[in-house]
């Protein structure tokens, strides 16, 4: 029997500050296919590439990851990004790629929510790295974990069809070692393959 397939959103770049192109981390590319037991496909960032119809027909699952831009707050009524008393979420611009990826602080967790249940704690040491994060949620958003400044780090989207959580860390490094990071995936993994009819993956 085939493995699902799940889509990873990929991010436009310039090889060479000149030639166009797609791209897909390698640390999402193996967080899905070790953790997951399905198969990785990159889906192109290109609206005109493709129906979003044809692409669900296709996957079983997806991963939306994060990606360099922001969108600038005047283009949703703000015009200053800083909250006063928030922490510096941004990736640090020195170090080795470990050192920017280190565990950076904790996130506490909703008693009896999904990331609780999934997780198996309250708090998690998770390696937040985010420019810009929710002030005012969308409709459907249940916000399930907060940093120790109250910005939020994970939600769910409330009465979703399938799988539908997202966090403001980066689960897809050190994936397999991770304590949090492995669950999560494996979590996803299991809804995936619920979706495409075959046994969760171990």
């Amino acid at each position: 029997m085939a493995k699902p397939i799940v889509g990873i959103i990929g991010n436009a770049h310039l090889v060479n500050n000149e030639y166009p192109v797609q791209a897909v981390g390698i640390a999402n590319i193996e967080a899905v296919a070790d953790l997951t037991g399905a198969i990785p496909l990159m889906v192109p960032a290109l609206p005109r590439i493709g129906a979003i119809s044809d692409l669900i027909e296709a996957c079983d699952g997806f991963v939306f990851t994060g990606g360099r831009p922001n969108v600038h707050p005047s283009q949703y009524g703000h015009e200053i990004r800083e909250i006063p008393g928030r922490m510096n979420h941004r990736m640090p611009p020195d170090g080795t790629i470990e050192e920017k990826f280190q565990h950076r602080h904790l996130v506490s967790l909703t008693d009896g929510g999904a990331f609780h249940r999934v997780l198996g704690a309250r708090e998690v040491l998770v390696n937040s790295l985010h420019g810009q994060g929710i002030l005012d949620k969308g409709q459907r958003i249940v916000i399930e974990g907060y940093a120790p400044d109250a910005t939020p780090e994970a939600i769910v989207v409330e009465a979703a069809p399938g799988f539908a959580m997202a966090v403001q860390w980066h689960p897809e490094w050190n994936a397999a070692s991770d304590p949090v990071s492995r669950p999560l995936f494996q979590a996803f993994g299991a809804a995936v393959a619920g979706r495409a009819g075959h046994s969760a993956a171990a």
